[in-house]
C-alpha cells in the first residue's frame, strides 16, 4: 500500500472509534486511539517513514473491518515470509531452523547473543534470549513442526512497568535495544542506575514527551496502574490539542473577552484561547499581525493585574496607546526615572528593567510580558538574569517575537528557561545537541515547541481577514533638545516674517493703486512669501527626523531578526545616508544612475539574502516595483498623503496577492505629530491634491504647522 492508500484506511479507521477498550470491529481500541487519531490529523506531507510504518501496522491489525468496508489489503511482508520453523534445545540453547530468507536472516540477528552454526545451518539463540526469541517468532508468525517448545511461544507476563515518581515516570523493562532506541527519542528522558535500586528511565510528565512515550507504552504492552495510563493519556491528548492550536487561524466556539475595546480577529481568538491553557508561552507570529493586542487581550482574558510589559525603548509608547485604545478602563504608566507609579499596566525598557528589579517585585505582578524577547537570547546578559529572576513565581509570562525561531534553536535556551519550559524540552544540552547540531530534528523540535509553549501563525495565512494595505503608526520618544533650539530659531523667524507683513499692509493704507504695486514688489524683494517658508520648515522636520534616527535604527535591526524584506524611504539625504550606512547598504536617490536602481531593485527581488532597500520618497518612491516585501517603513513624512501612498504603493502592485503593511515611525513632541494627524485626516476625507507642495492642500498643511509653532 502507498502513503495515501494507508492514511485513508487510518481516517476510516478514526471516523469511526468509539474508544472501546477491545477490538470490537468499530474503529480503533481504546490504546491505540490517540496514537490513531494524532496520525489521522497530520497531513500527509508531515508524515514520516516511522508514521508509515505505524500506519501500516493499524492496518494489518485492523484488516478485519477494513476489509468488510471495501478497502483491499495486500499480504503483509510478515505473511509473506512465513515459513517452517524447527525448535530443539541443547546445553542452553534454542537451536532454530527455517528455509534460507534474507529478511528473516536479518530479524533474527536483533536478536541478542545469537548465533549461525554453519555446521548445523541453524541459529543458536541463548536461552537469557527467550524473550527475544518469542517476540521473533510473533512478529513474523512462523508456523511451527512437532519439535517446537510450547514455552517459547506462551507469551510471559510483562515484565515491562511504569510507575509513578513526583515529577516523572519511571520506565522498567529488560534490555531491547529497539525499546532502548524508542525511549531515547523522548523529550528529557534520563537513565537511572542507582545502587540497591533497578535501573530504568525516567520520563518528565511533560506534554512534549508525552508525544513519544505513548506510542512506545502501547507497542511495548508496558504494565502500569489504571491512573498512571489515564493521566498520560491525558497529558498525550492535551499535547496533540496544543499543537492543532498553536497554529490555528479561528475558533469553534464564540469567545468574547470583557472589558475588551474593540474585536479580535478570528486568527488572534485562536492565540488567546492557547495561551488561557497555556499562560507560559512565546508568540512569535509574524510582524504585522498584533502581538501587542493578542497579549493585552490575553492578561485582560486572565484577568492577570497589574502587568508588567519589557519592551525596547522605541515601543514604549506604542504600548501605552495600544493598552489605552484596547483596555480604556486600565490605568497605564510608564516607568522612567524618578516615576515608578503603580498602575494596572507598567511599561519599562530593557535598559531600565535590571535598575528596576526591586520595584517591580514590591509591585508583585500577576503577569510579565517581554517583547521582542530574542533580546533575552544571551543567557549571560543583565537583563537576561534579572527577566529570569522576575519571571521565576509569576503566573502569566509571555514572550513576543517575530524571528522564526526553531532554525536557530540555540537561540530560545533563555527565552525557555524564561517561560519555565527548557526542561519540559530536553534541557540545554538536549537541545543543543539533538536539534541545533541535527538539522533533520527541526520538525520535531517545532511539535514539540507547539506541544508546549509556542505560538506562530504567518501573514500570508490570514490574508483575507487582513486589508489589503494596513497602516501602523509607531510613536517613539525622543530627545527633543536640538529639535527645541532648531524650533525656537524657527519660530523667531516666522515671527520677523509676519512682523513684516504687518507693516507693509499699514504701509500701503491709503496708497494709490500703483503706489501699492510698486511698495508690495520692493517688499518681496525683501522678505520671503509663505511658501519660500517651507526650507525653515523643512529643516524642522529634517531636525525631527534626527533626533529619532537612533530608535529608527533599533526598530530596522528589530525588524530583519524577522527575515522578511524591507523597503525603508526618507526624505534627507543625511537621513538616508545614515540608515544605508548603518545597513551596509547603497541608497537611491536622484543621483542615482538608472542602471544602478535596477541593479539594486533587481537584486532586492530576486536575492534572498538582501533584507533592505533605502531610498528617498522622491525617487524611490515613482515608478518602481518592489514586491518582494510586504512591509515598508516610512522614516520621514511627506507634505500630502498622495505622495506616501504612491510610495507605498511600491509593494502592493495592481494583481499582488497578499497584504500590504507600512509603518510610519513618528517622534513624539514635534511637528510630525501634528503633521500625521493631518495627513489621516486628508486621508480619511479622500480629497487629497496629489501635485505636490505647490497645492491647496499643501498649503493648508504647512500654513497649519506655523500656526501650530506659533500657538506653542
Amino acid at each position: 500500500m502507498n502513503k495515501e492508500e494507508v492514511k485513508n484506511a487510518v481516517v476510516f479507521l478514526a471516523s469511526r472509534c468509539n474508544f472501546a477498550s477491545t477490538l470490537d470491529g468499530r474503529g480503533f481500541n481504546k490504546l491505540d486511539t490517540l496514537g490513531g487519531h494524532e496520525l489521522a490529523g497530520r497531513p500527509l506531507e508531515q508524515w514520516s517513514e516511522d508514521d508509515f510504518e505505524r500506519g501500516l501496522r493499524y492496518v494489518q491489525k485492523y484488516r478485519t473491518q477494513l476489509e468488510k468496508a471495501g478497502f483491499i489489503i495486500p499480504k503483509s511482508e510478515r505473511e509473506k515470509s512465513k515459513s517452517k520453523i524447527n525448535i530443539a534445545t541443547e546445553k542452553g540453547w534454542y537451536v532454530v531452523g527455517f528455509e534460507y530468507n534474507g529478511l528473516l536472516v536479518a530479524r533474527i540477528k536483533e536478536i541478542e547473543g545469537r548465533r549461525y552454526d554453519p555446521a548445523q545451518k541453524k541459529w543458536l539463540v541463548p536461552s537469557t534470549s527467550r524473550e527475544g526469541l518469542r517476540r521473533f517468532l510473533e512478529e513474523n508468525e512462523f508456523s511451527s513442526e512437532a519439535e517446537a517448545l510450547p514455552e517459547i511461544i506462551e507469551k510471559p507476563e510483562s515484565r515491562s512497568r511504569v510507575e509513578e515518581g513526583e515529577k516523572t515516570y519511571k520506565i522498567f523493562f529488560e534490555y531491547n535495544p529497539k525499546l532502548v532506541a524508542a525511549i531515547r527519542e523522548v523529550a528529557g528522558r534520563r537513565f537511572v542506575r542507582e545502587s540497591g535500586s533497578e535501573p530504568h528511565w525516567t520520563v518528565p510528565k511533560t506534554k512534549a514527551a508525552m508525544l513519544a512515550l505513548l506510542p512506545i507504552l502501547q507497542e511495548g504492552e508496558f504494565v502500569m496502574p489504571e491512573s498512571v495510563k489515564e493521566e498520560i493519556m491525558k497529558k498525550h491528548e492535551a499535547a496533540i490539542s496544543n499543537q492543532r492550536d498553536s497554529g490555528a487561524y479561528s475558533i469553534d466556539e464564540p469567545f468574547e473577552i470583557d472589558g475588551l475595546s474593540g474585536t479580535l480577529r478570528p486568527f488572534q481568538k485562536a492565540c488567546v484561547k492557547y495561551i488561557a491553557s497555556n499562560p507560559k508561552t512565546i508568540i512569535a507570529d509574524e510582524p504585522g499581525l498584533g502581538k501587542t493586542i493578542e497579549a493585552l487581550a490575553a492578561v485582560q482574558h486572565l484577568n492577570a493585574y497589574p502587568v508588567v510589559v519589557v519592551c525596547p525603548a522605541t515601543l514604549k509608547l506604542n504600548w501605552r496607546l495600544e493598552a489605552k485604545r484596547w483596555l480604556p478602563g486600565k490605568t497605564v504608566e510608564i516607568w522612567e526615572k524618578g516615576n515608578q507609579r503603580a498602575a494596572d499596566i507598567i511599561i519599562t525598557n530593557y535598559e531600565m528593567m535590571p535598575k528596576q528589579e526591586a520595584e517591580i517585585r514590591e509591585l508583585e505582578p500577576k503577569a510579565l510580558v517581554f517583547d521582542e524577547s530574542h533580546k533575552l537570547k544571551n543567557k549571560k546578559g543583565i537583563r537576561t538574569k534579572a527577566a529570569l529572576a522576575l519571571s521565576k513565581d509569576i503566573e502569566v509570562v509571555l514572550e513576543l517575537t517575530g524571528t522564526p525561531v526553531m532554525n536557530r534553536a540555540e537561540e530560545l535556551i533563555s527565552q525557555l528557561k524564561i517561560v519555565g519550559h527548557l526542561e519540559d524540552l530536553g534541557g540545554e544540552w538536549t537541545i543543543l545537541r539533538r536539534y541545533c547540531w541535527n538539522s533533520d530534528k527541526t520538525e520535531e523540535f517545532n511539535r514539540n515547541l507547539r506541544a508546549t509553549c509556542f505560538v506562530r501563525r504567518e501573514k500570508d495565512k490570514v490574508l483575507d481577514e487582513l486589508p489589503k494595505k494596513q497602516r501602523i503608526v509607531v510613536p517613539v520618544a525622543v530627545s527633543l533638545a536640538n529639535y527645541n533650539r532648531r524650533k525656537k530659531e524657527v519660530i523667531e523667524y516666522i515671527a520677523l516674517k509676519m512682523k513684516a507683513d504687518e507693516e507693509l499692509m499699514h504701509a500701503i493704507e491709503g496708497k494709490t493703486k500703483e503706489e501699492k504695486k510698486e511698495i508690495i514688489q520692493r517688499h518681496r524683494k525683501t522678505q520671503k512669501t509663505l511658501s519660500a517658508l517651507l526650507p525653515e520648515i523643512e529643516s524642522l522636520k529634517q531636525s525631527a527626523a534626527e533626533a529619532k534616527m537612533d530608535s529608527v535604527i533599533e526598530w530596522i535591526r528589530d525588524f530583519i531578526e524577522s527575515e522578511k524584506k524591507l523597503v525603508v524611504f526618507g526624505h534627507h539625504q543625511s537621513v538616508v545616508q545614515r540608515i544605508a550606512s548603518e545597513f551596509g547598504v547603497e541608497y537611491i536617490n536622484q543621483h542615482t544612475a538608472l542602471k544602478d536602481r535596477q541593479r539594486l531593485v533587481d537584486d532586492f527581488q530576486c536575492n534572498p539574502s538582501t533584507k533592505i532597500i533605502v531610498g528617498t520618497i522622491g525617487t524611490m518612491g515613482v515608478g518602481l516595483t518592489l514586491t518582494a516585501a510586504q512591509d515598508v517603513l516610512m522614516v520621514e513624512l511627506g507634505w500630502n498623503a498622495a505622495q506616501m501612498d504612491q510610495a507605498e504603493d511600491r509593494i502592493h502592485r495592481i494583481g499582488q496577492k497578499g497584504s500590504a503593511t507600512a509603518w510610519y515611525i513618528v517622534a513624539e513632541g514635534t511637528i510630525e505629530t501634528e503633521l500625521m494627524e493631518m495627513i489621516e485626516q486628508k486621508r480619511a476625507l479622500a480629497t487629497e491634491i496629489t501635485e505636490g507642495i505647490g497645492s491647496a492642500s499643501a498649503r493648508e498643511a504647512l500654513e497649519r504647522i506655523i500656526k501650530t509653532l506659533l500657538d506653542e
